[in-house]
């Protein structure tokens, strides 16, 4: 499944660990948390950790069911923001997630079209300030990701109304305050 210009993880035993003397720095708590993740999933029917930090303060997973799980804790840490997409099981192809929240509301989308259950949102401060991130697993290396990651791009404390962002790429409407919009 190896693709140019992507991360293959074959999950098993490939993820990236961003330990605590080389993780994010600055990070504070917020309400406002933005992303996007093209994947190309290899195999299904497994927990399998997109995005994990510490204690499971924040995540982004494949549930066994096949959806995709956004979690996050305050500094309690009780689960303030639980979110749900509809399963994904085609493992032939690329998809979009695109997701925002900023405390009073979520936004995600799959390949473009909204796709968003609602489990719990509290109108609270995420704990971004976690020492240990991992991507592709968790930081202890369980619930690996089978496929490939592209264009991962987390923003902890910015909200982009991906509904405008969505108007913007699909129905060609120039709105200048979302030009920013970048990938890393």
């Amino acid at each position: 499944m190896a693709t140019a210009n992507a991360a293959t993880f074959d999950g098993t035993n490939d993820f990236l660990d961003l330990a605590a003397e080389s993780d994010l720095s600055g990070n504070a708590n917020s309400k406002l948390w933005t992303g996007s993740i093209w994947f190309n999933r290899g195999g299904i029917g497994t927990s399998q950790e997109l995005l994990h930090a510490t204690g499971g303060n924040v995540l982004i997973e494949f549930r066994i069911a096949n959806h995709i799980k956004i979690l996050a804790k305050d500094t309690n840490p009780t689960t303030i923001l639980d979110l749900d997409s509809s399963a994904i099981t085609d493992t032939s192809g690329w998809h979009h997630l695109l997701f925002s929240v900023n405390g009073t509301e979520d936004h995600l989308y799959i390949d473009d079209v909204s796709d968003l259950t609602v489990n719990t949102h509290t109108d609270a401060e995420i704990d971004f300030t976690q020492n240990n991130h991992a991507i592709g697993a968790t930081v202890a290396g369980s619930a690996p990701f089978d496929g490939c990651l592209a264009e991962v791009w987390i923003a902890y404390g910015v909200y982009f109304d991906t509904d405008i962002i969505w108007a913007e790429r699909f129905l060609d409407i120039n709105i200048t305050k979302c030009k920013t919009f970048c990938f890393l």
